[in-house]
């Protein structure tokens, strides 16, 4: 099974999350049911560890009992933008910059 994070890369994160909330520098994400699975184990751990990494990201808390992810980001480096055109299926440039970090290629 894929992890979520190839799936965020693969669908523009389209079919796997919708946005909860979003402020700049912090983006809660709710992941769709068939995908919660995923936040739950080892895919969680291994999903906070590839996101950790990643240029601009702050911190990740995981929430698996409801489906849930906090991300905070710089958003110097990562727009706020990019986040809603990603997650709404927005053809952009804001959001191909998320997509290279999530890639882990900016």
């Amino acid at each position: 099974m894929q992890n979520l994070l190839q799936l965020l890369c693969e669908t523009g994160g389209r079919r796997a999350v919708k946005i909860v909330h979003h402020i700049q520098g912090r983006i809660r994400l709710r992941a769709t049911p068939e995908l919660r699975p995923l936040l739950a184990g080892q895919e969680s751990k291994e999903l906070l560890a590839s996101l950790t990494e990643m240029a601009g990201i702050v911190n990740v808390n995981v929430n698996p009992l409801s489906a849930s992810l906090v991300v905070q980001y710089d958003p110097k480096q990562i727009p706020f933008q990019a986040w809603e055109d990603l997650f709404h299926g927005n053809d952009a440039q804001a959001n191909e910059v998320l997509l290279l970090i999530m890639q882990g290629r900016a």
